[in-house]
């Protein structure tokens, strides 16, 4: 009996420990199949907007392919050896789209970190605001901003993450911050033009490379033969010129974004750069351009729910044996080998401990997922804004004329088939009497005639901006 007892409790073990075994297995296909969905899903946007190489690249982050190519500073072919991430948008202000395939590690150490450094220390009162995550740590740029006292007075005040280090009154005198004293004058930045204009450079040079634009094209922003880019290039900063532009603008989203858009418009070719849904500028690319191209991308900045539910996205990605680890290397788009090579090569690694090479394949995986959940269609965004638009309000308008200005420029930027805005003429072209102008050559001869209005409308978004930072002053 004794022994017929034990091997019913055996057996009974054996059971409960293969259901719960079965039960990991289910949450692990269950989230592999959530997965598959959300890539089709991401998949089929993309289609839609007929950007579809492009936006499954970044939106899935696709492994990158750097066979053939060549750094655009010293002209060395790019391999294993000697390749270096270069973030498109820098890291420093939440940028996650990144190519291996623009300079090698030689030239990304020694090119731009003085221009990079300036430009993003312009935006370090607007990072200190906001929840963000960083791909590497990024350096906490401490800034100079004003705080007010009850009775109006302005301070003079250093801020570094979140926290008052220095105060100094008009007349230079240091001042003891103190907790209900004082209040955070928001909109003041110390804003460096040179700087900013440089960085924006950059961002739509790497872009183009990155989106397969030949150098030679590039001889509006880069000097070909002494590699560097120009000081001097044709930056046209954005402002709306039609009614539908002006009313689509002043709708806000839920997330702040950067954007990017690559096009051309007959043969000049442009980047339109959007940074924090709010700093927007055209960068002329090139005067010569002979294709036809129109590549985007778009990412949301804050913190979500991948970055807040860390844990419970690695529980569901926990490998338990070699099927476990194929699952996931497949959906995720990892190399085994490459992990296992690399392991060795930087880890010492001697392959006997098999759970050394799973935690790796998890954590590779969950950065993809992590990077993904960041990127965005633009269309989305742009729809957001354009669902906002409170058309019965212009339908009741008595002003005839601006009813008919409106739906023209309606009718002008929406795809009706898709009861969208249409991202083909968007901020690309305009129509004025019935005629086609280029957007940014259009604007560029229109914004030295309208200083203030342009002035207006970067305070009313750096207003809108406001309203998404949270400070935490001391």
């Amino acid at each position: 009996m004794r022994g017929t007892a034990k091997k019913i409790i055996i057996t009974l073990i054996i059971v409960i420990i293969w259901q719960r075994y079965l039960i990991k297995k289910k949450r692990k296909l269950d989230f592999c199949a959530e997965q598959n969905v959300e890539m089709d899903n991401l998949d089929n946007r993309s289609e839609e907007s007929g950007n579809t190489q492009l936006e499954k690249e970044t939106m899935c982050d696709f492994q990158e392919e750097t066979i053939g190519k060549k750094c655009v500073i010293c002209g060395c072919i790019i391999n294993e050896d000697n390749e270096s991430e270069e973030h498109i948008i820098h890291n420093a202000i939440g940028g996650v789209l990144k190519s291996k395939a623009i300079y090698c590690k030689k030239c990304n150490s020694e090119y731009g970190s003085d221009v990079d450094k300036a430009f993003c220390e312009n935006f370090a009162q607007i990072i200190d605001g906001l929840d963000m995550n960083f791909d590497r740590k990024a350096g906490e740029t401490s800034y100079e901003g004003v705080m007010c006292d009850k009775k109006g007075n302005l301070y003079k005040t250093r801020f570094k993450k979140g926290k008052v280090i220095s105060m100094f009154d008009s007349s230079g005198k240091y001042t003891k911050w103190e907790k209900g004293k004082y209040e955070r004058i928001p909109n003041n930045f110390k804003w460096d033009k040179k700087a900013f204009e440089n960085g924006m450079v950059k961002i739509a040079f790497n872009f183009a490379v990155y989106s397969g634009i030949d150098i030679k094209y590039l001889n509006k922003v880069f000097d070909n033969q002494k590699k560097i880019l120009f000081n001097n290039p044709v930056i046209i900063p954005f402002m709306p010129l039609t009614l539908f532009d002006s009313l689509m603008e002043e709708q806000d989203t839920y997330n702040l974004y950067h954007a990017m858009q690559l096009f051309n418009y007959k043969k000049k070719l442009y980047v339109y750069i959007e940074l924090f849904s709010t700093f927007q500028v055209y960068v002329l690319l090139s005067d010569n351009y002979d294709g036809q191209i129109y590549k985007e991308y778009c990412q949301i900045i804050n913190k979500n729910n991948c970055e807040k539910n860390r844990n419970e996205i690695m529980d569901a990605l926990k490998i338990y044996d070699y099927k476990d680890a194929d699952i996931i290397a497949t959906q995720y788009r990892i190399d085994i080998k490459q992990v296992i090579e690399d392991l060795k090569e930087y880890h010492n690694y001697d392959g006997e401990d098999i759970n050394i090479t799973f935690s790796k394949i998890e954590n590779i995986a969950y950065e993809r997922k992590r990077k993904s959940s960041y990127i965005r269609n633009y269309l989305e965004l742009l729809d957001e804004r354009y669902n906002k638009i409170n058309f019965e309000k212009i339908s009741s308008e008595k002003d005839r004329d601006y009813k008919v200005k409106f739906f023209s420029e309606f009718q002008y930027y929406t795809d009706y088939e898709k009861n969208k805005v249409c991202t083909k003429t968007y901020k690309i072209t305009i129509k004025e009497n019935n005629v086609e102008y280029s957007y940014p050559e259009l604007l560029q001869e229109k914004i030295n005639e309208n200083q203030d209005s342009f002035q207006k409308y970067r305070d009313c978004k750096i207003d809108m901006m406001i309203k998404h930072l949270q400070y935490k002053d001391n």
